[in-house]
């Protein structure tokens, strides 16, 4: 619904809808990869992160924002639905074992900048 929404009303022509895993897109073909909570229902966020490491040009952006652990209650705990739960540390940990780059930001929005360079 919401693809058919873009495509028709706001004319957007580039709209996928998928995993991750199933859409290609040219490497190094973006500046900023959003994802506003994701992470914690992937069955494999790693390759999710490694996915975005390839999509994102040197010096792109990665936002996350998930529910993270230490800072959600009891009553926020959706077993079924949250395959993950991260503290600030275990989601900058992910990411950076599977990005190459840094956090420049964690609260409310963790923000991670790819290495501009191989050797940064």
């Amino acid at each position: 619904e919401c693809v058919n929404f873009a495509k028709s009303e706001l004319k957007l022509d580039h709209i996928d809808q998928g995993s991750i895993a199933d859409i290609s897109f040219e490497q190094h073909s973006f500046d900023a990869v959003t994802s506003w909570h994701v992470i914690e229902h992937l069955h494999d966020p790693a390759m999710f992160v490694r996915k975005t490491n390839l999509m994102l040009r040197p010096g792109g952006f990665l936002f996350i924002t998930c529910s993270i652990f230490d800072r959600v209650g009891f009553r926020d705990i959706q077993p079924t639905e949250h395959l993950s739960y991260f503290t600030p540390k275990t989601l900058e940990q992910l990411v950076l074992k599977n990005f190459p780059g840094k956090c420049i930001a964690d609260t409310p929005i963790f923000v991670f900048q790819k290495s501009k360079t191989e050797t940064e």
